[in-house]
């Protein structure tokens, strides 16, 4: 489907934005390497608008192609290497160390960050479901899964994908992205859905960035 060809081009722009992305930082001493200030400008330019293409697409890389499908995004910058932010969110069953509205996270079965691991969460004083790991690369630091359904849930068909990536050296920015359908049964509106998960969102990458923030 169309969503599934924009997943597949976003991800191929990451790898191949990778190393682009990953060049050293331009200090002082560099710079007398450049006789072209123009040049200079071009190339901060480029890596910014760079950034910037790939943060508007992992933004609409779950835009619905149904009407009842809805989406969350949260992004924030964290002002830390982004390997640093990488270590604590990355293991697929460690997300009740960083994410305050889960007290469990085990696998059931697979191999830990590898694509087809399935893990029990737990939320705290509530029930527990299950979630499958689709992708997850270490270079483009990102990694994609989804809710097993049913699930007690008020969500389904969820599917959602983390990407965090460099901005400068001490500086990383990381969204949290996904699509589902409402599930609530009438209990909760679509707004109201969407403001749920949002909030966990939230919620945990904040839990996580104060992690490393220093």
């Amino acid at each position: 489907c169309q969503c599934e060809r924009v997943e597949l081009f976003i991800r191929a722009a990451l790898l191949c934005a990778h190393e682009y992305l990953s060049l050293p930082p331009l200090y002082p001493q560099h710079l007398r390497t450049f006789n072209n200030t123009d040049k200079l400008q071009e190339i901060v330019f480029m890596k910014n608008l760079l950034k910037l293409a790939l943060a508007s697409l992992a933004a609409t890389s779950f835009t619905a192609h149904a009407e009842d499908m809805l989406n969350s995004y949260v992004s924030m910058n964290v002002n830390a290497p982004a390997s640093m932010l990488w270590d604590v969110v990355k293991d697929f069953d460690g997300l009740e160390n960083w994410c305050p509205p889960f007290s469990g996270d085990e696998l059931e079965s697979g191999t830990n960050n590898t694509v087809g691991a399935v893990r029990i969460l737990t939320i705290k004083d509530g029930p527990t479901f299950t979630e499958e790991l689709l992708a997850w690369d270490r270079m483009t630091r990102s990694y994609t899964y989804r809710v097993i359904d049913p699930a007690p849930l008020p969500v389904k068909k969820y599917k959602s994908t983390m990407t965090i990536l460099q901005l400068s050296p001490g500086l990383a920015n990381v969204t949290w992205s996904s699509s589902y359908q409402n599930n609530s049964n009438g209990d909760m509106t679509d707004d109201q859905v969407i403001d749920f998960i949002n909030g966990v969102y939230t919620t945990c990458l904040s839990t996580a960035k104060g992690k490393v923030e220093y």
